[in-house]
């Protein structure tokens, strides 16, 4: 063995490399001269093969803690009685922080499987819809037809304001998961997350005449005319998180069973405006494209409270849920206008940064039928209301005074209302 070791040092250029070969044969070795000796003198461990325990024991959960497997006298486990051992001092304290282990990976390994018993998680494909607008004018702050004047007060065009008669934000696509986690108090948690699909909708002059009113207390019926082209795009996303509590409150012999429902909710609305004009060298008010860009951000946020009312079938189960978030909205409106008043094509932005109380509603009503022991159809109807919300159309200050510093339309406050509604369908699975 040390020719061969001499050797492979004599023509090998690197000594890591002897080293771990000297390592590996010398544990081998080592392995050889315990597994070699008679039976009965190995220090640690019996002859006949009784440790370790038998695999079958170890699956049917029949093997004890340590304290409970030590043999008298500082013997190690599974001391056979035929084979000689040599006695050992265990070291003060070693079997206390062994059986405390041994029973907290117990407890926790316990924990585990009763959180994961009856938890379950729902999918859901949602088909909801914004409430439309109506015609409510873009460009303006309110309906206008017929001639219209320039900034300076001579007549102008005919021309009109476009409006958002034909934005409907229907069929909006979304999807929402849930997951219930059960408490050993037989309440619930559940965790809620749902996001809308970002909808668009856009008006086109298709050859009109469009203005942009720009009344004010000094130059009244003052307009900027877009004769070649103007287009408008309102897009808009919705989406949001909660976590509720339920606590079954009672359960009737006839299937009723009422729940009070708590926890927090946060609700993310986001809103978009772009408008462009086109005007020619014949407009009144020369060639330039003009751009107004809007953009409303609301972060709604607060406790939500409410009940969850349910009759429960073997087969099925019909329930109604409304809840009520009263919410803090913290919102920001941004308005970027370009070639409004003026072709100098300077941006002139204005922004705002506020907190207004708001309060949320929704009610679902639902139906869930049992396919098998684990999985359920769900599908029902969800209604959604928030108020005081700033969409990006009515953040938009069109009035226009030259002996202001301003050179365009500017941000303002405005809140609305928000609406959803639609239909969800999906499914649930519960672990068993």
């Amino acid at each position: 063995m040390s020719t061969l070791l001499t050797k492979l040092a004599q023509h090998t250029a690197e000594p890591l490399l002897v080293a771990i070969i000297v390592l590996c044969l010398s544990t081998m070795a080592s392995g050889n001269s315990y597994f070699n000796q008679p039976d009965g003198q190995r220090p640690f461990g019996p002859a006949s093969g009784a440790w370790p325990p038998d695999p079958a024991m170890l699956m049917a959960g029949k093997v004890q803690p340590p304290s409970a497997m030590a043999a008298p006298n500082g013997y190690p486990p599974g001391a056979h009685p035929n084979a000689t051992y040599y006695p050992m001092s265990p070291s003060p304290g070693s079997n206390e922080r062994n059986e405390f282990v041994w029973n907290f990976d117990l407890k926790l390994l316990n924990f585990f499987k009763r959180t994961t018993n009856n938890t379950w998680i729902r999918m859901e494909y949602l088909l909801w819809s914004y409430r439309a607008p109506g015609a409510r004018p873009i460009g303006s702050d309110r309906e206008l037809t017929g001639p219209r004047n320039r900034l300076d007060g001579t007549a102008g065009p005919g021309a009109s304001v476009a409006t958002m008669e034909g934005f409907n934000f229907r069929h909006v696509n979304g999807v929402r998961l849930t997951w219930g986690v059960p408490l050993v108090s037989g309440d619930e948690v559940e965790h809620s997350f749902f996001i809308l699909q970002r909808n668009q909708e856009s008006f086109d002059s298709s050859g009109q005449t469009i203005l942009t009113d720009l009344d004010s207390t000094t130059v009244t019926n003052a307009a900027a005319f877009w004769d070649v082209s103007y287009e408008s795009t309102v897009s808009r996303q919705t989406w949001g998180m909660n976590t509720k509590f339920v606590h079954k409150v009672s359960s009737l012999d006839t299937g009723f069973v009422f729940k009070l429902v708590g926890g927090i909710r946060y609700l993310n609305f986001d809103d978009q405006l772009n408008t462009t004009g086109v005007a020619s060298a014949a407009s009144p008010i020369g060639a330039r494209t003009g751009v107004i860009l809007s953009h409303a951000d609301n972060h709604l946020i607060g406790p939500q409270l409410g009940f969850r009312f349910e009759f429960v079938h073997e087969w099925f189960t019909l329930g109604v849920e409304p809840l009520f978030t009263p919410a803090l909205n913290i919102y920001r409106a941004q308005v970027d206008s370009t070639n409004i008043i003026d072709a100098s094509g300077t941006t002139l932005t204005t922004s705002t940064r506020r907190v207004d109380l708001s309060a949320i509603f929704d009610i679902t009503a639902y139906m869930r039928i049992r396919l098998s022991e684990n999985a359920m159809l769900y599908a029902g109807y969800s209604y959604l209301f928030a108020s005081h919300v700033q969409h990006s159309f009515d953040a938009v200050n069109y009035q226009h005074d030259p002996s202001a510093r301003f050179t365009g339309p500017v941000v303002r406050k405005d809140l609305e209302e928000l609406f959803l509604d639609g239909l969800v369908i999906g499914g649930e699975f519960r672990f068993k």
